[in-house]
């Protein structure tokens, strides 16, 4: 996937070795020239300048037409970070996610609501929480919190052994009535999307959904089944 990551700061270049490690093609846009360089020692293209400017996020790909698939604006100030996500939303990015110190825009989803914005996550309000959901559900890569917590957002790959294998989207509910998830996001080797109800799964897809904190135990059962006998796991109710 091609991501920007507006802000080179700890959570930024962070985030940055990690998705680069994964493979993917990532800009990092940074105004700080001191930051600027701490990025260019990762894998990444880094663009110098304000990330609140269309101008700048222009030479990262953000513009109409484009193929970015996710914005992640996590420098250290909300407002930079929230414009950001709200001129990639209107250049048609994919995916947009901003970092929110400020509590108040993470108490109610009316500002991400506003402004296009996909995710907005508060790293100093959720930390603890997505480390115990990853302790919890161990098949996932990552979480977020969602809904102060009743919800989250998982990245979790698909089994060759799931019998998610081969279904299309359209046809889960018939054979796991149980399975209670909304898809986001399928990433996979050759290019992956936003899914619809025709997108057939395939063994290896990264899959990025989101359910309730207790459903995350059965659906990983789904998605990395321990032997391949799957019996009863359309009913566990």
């Amino acid at each position: 996937m091609n991501i920007v990551i507006v802000g080179a700061g700890e959570v930024g270049l962070s985030v940055a070795q990690t998705l680069t490690t994964e493979g993917h093609n990532v800009y990092v846009v940074e105004r700080s020239q001191d930051r600027a360089e701490l990025a260019a020692n990762i894998d990444v293209q880094v663009i110098t300048g304000n990330g609140a400017r269309p101008q700048v996020l222009a030479k990262a790909g953000v513009v109409s037409g484009g193929d970015v698939d996710i914005l992640i604006a996590c420098t250290n100030k909300d407002e930079v970070n929230m414009l950001s996500c709200w001129i990639a939303h209107q250049a048609g990015v994919k995916r947009v996610i901003s970092r929110a110190r400020n509590l108040e825009f993470t108490d109610s989803p009316q500002w991400a609501d506003k402004l296009g914005i996909d995710l907005m996550i508060s790293p100093e309000r959720s930390i603890a929480r997505e480390v115990l959901g990853l302790l919890a559900v161990n098949a996932a890569t990552h979480t977020a919190e969602l809904l102060d917590g009743r919800a989250s957002l998982y990245a979790m790959p698909i089994a060759d052994n799931s019998p998610l294998v081969g279904l299309a989207l359209k046809e889960l509910r018939a054979n796991f009535p149980d399975l209670a998830a909304v898809w986001v996001y399928i990433d996979r080797e050759g290019g992956g999307g936003v899914p619809n109800g025709d997108s057939v799964l395939k063994a290896g897809d990264l899959c990025y959904f989101v359910t309730f904190a207790e459903e995350a135990p059965k659906v990983q059962k789904i998605f990395q089944p321990l032997n391949t006998n799957t019996s009863g796991l359309k009913n566990n109710s």
